[in-house]
């Protein structure tokens, strides 16, 4: 077995991965940038991350995350934001995917909380048991009054997670790259 660490890019292609249509979640970039946009009334804004292991059933057991990401913005705001957090060991089997979800929470009218929203999901192919990960999110965030953007896909916006472990039996990477996300509004 051979323990992997590595940066994964979130990528503005797809891919069909256990029954889920997603971004992928790649060692490479690509070179076209998107921009997921999600609205609310008004700050402030978070912005944090979940992860999923994916069976082929397509089901999903969320990976633990004892210390997760929260961006917090009070006012607007531009450009790379970079946040950290842990996420525990989990046992995959071997045609199950990582899902990444990026996801937001703004306020409604009358300063109302709103859910979490996941604006954009990106999925990796099969991959090996998701090893305890000290995690580097980097996200590109364009932050309004009464909006945001999360831009990923390019040399221009290069969003992505460094430090994501796993042991790799030779499934992923990919042959010509792997990972994806769905935009999710």
């Amino acid at each position: 077995m051979v323990i992997v660490t590595e940066t994964r890019y979130f990528r503005s292609d797809t891919q069909t991965v256990n029954g889920l249509t997603a971004y992928k979640l790649g060692i490479t970039n690509t070179t076209i940038e998107f921009g997921a946009t999600y609205t609310y009334y008004s700050l402030p804004l978070n912005v944090s991350i979940s992860l999923a292991r994916r069976r082929p059933d397509g089901t999903e057991t969320g990976i633990p995350i004892p210390t997760p990401l929260m961006l917090t913005f009070t006012s607007p705001a531009t450009g790379m934001f970079t946040g950290y957090f842990t996420a525990f060991s989990t046992s995959f089997g071997i045609n199950d995917s990582l899902v990444v979800r990026v996801e937001m929470r703004g306020r409604g009218f009358g300063g109302i909380v709103l859910p979490w929203t996941a604006v954009a999901i990106f999925t990796t192919t099969h991959i090996g048991n998701f090893q305890y990960s000290n995690i580097t999110a980097y996200l590109y965030l364009d932050v309004k009054e009464q909006g945001a953007r999360f831009y990923f896909g390019s040399a221009d916006y290069p969003s992505r997670l460094e430090g994501i472990t796993y042991d790799n039996p030779g499934l992923d990477p990919f042959p010509s790259e792997a990972p994806g996300c769905l935009l999710k509004i």
